[in-house]
Parts: C-alpha cells; structure tokens; sequence
C-alpha cells in the first residue's frame, strides 16, 4: 500500500485527487518521492516542472511528508553501500544540480562532481555554500578524460 511520486508528463487533477484519497485514507500508506528535482531542461531550451511539483501538491493536499528514496535523500547511497558494498572513499557522484545530486552526494558521505550542461551556471556553482557546495566542477562530462590525465 503506496503512493510513489515524480514527475509526470501527464498530470491532472483525478491523479492528485486519487493520491491524496490514498494517503489520507488507506491505513499504513507510505507517501514515497522518487527525488526532488524542481526543475528540468528540456530539447528546447527550456526548464519544465520536475518530480517536486508533483510532490509539493501532493504534500500540501495530504499535509504529509514523502519519504524521499531518490536525490537528495540518503537513501540511496546507503543501500548501495550495504548490498552492493559501495567504497564511500572512492565514489564521486556527477550530476548538474546543486539541490539534488550535489546535496545527494555531499549529504551521503561521497565527493561531488557538478557539470554545467544541466540546470546550474559557473556563477551559481562558484557561489554555492555548505551542503550544495560540489568538491569538483567541469564544464561538461566529456572534459574528464582531460582533467583526470592532468592529475
């Protein structure tokens, strides 16, 4: 018995209003979010609503808090430790958001990497502090070959 929540290209208000019955009326429901990703480009240049305005809905409808198994909550991180015996010492998680996949990172006990083909800006990243603060940047993925063999 479960309601999952992330993003959906195809959101209405019968599926909102079907959630929200559910985690408010069916007995032991766990109200799980896939992640938090508020926003996300697309082909066109532009940013659309991510997984979060699902969940905020549904949050605010329901006044329960999801249990987030995605970015940024540690969840994650921590099963792979445990089954798949992840070294936290010589994980780097890459991503190109601060709120999810560097906060996931950083809050997980692992080195971060931000790449700025995404959602974040060199401006932005450079003056990003504690939890959202990556260890590494690079323009784009592609540029790692190259600043490993500097190393």
């Amino acid at each position: 018995k479960g309601v999952v929540a992330g993003a959906d290209w195809t959101l209405t208000h019968r599926k909102l209003s079907y959630a929200t019955l559910c985690i408010n009326h069916i007995k032991d429901c766990v109200f799980i979010a896939t992640n938090r990703d508020k926003l996300l480009p697309a082909s066109d240049g532009f940013f659309y609503p991510g997984a979060a305005a699902t969940i905020a809905a549904l949050e605010t409808c329901t006044a329960k808090t999801a249990v987030t198994i995605g970015k940024p909550g540690p969840m994650m991180l921590d099963i792979l430790e445990s089954s798949k015996g992840m070294n936290k010492k010589r994980t780097v998680m890459v991503g190109d958001r601060l709120d999810t996949d560097v906060k996931f990172g950083n809050d997980g006990g692992v080195a971060t990497l931000i790449v700025l083909t995404g959602c974040t800006s060199l401006e932005v990243a450079n003056n990003a502090q504690g939890s959202m603060r990556p260890t590494f940047g690079l323009q784009s993925f592609a540029d790692i070959g190259e600043s490993l063999s500097r190393q």
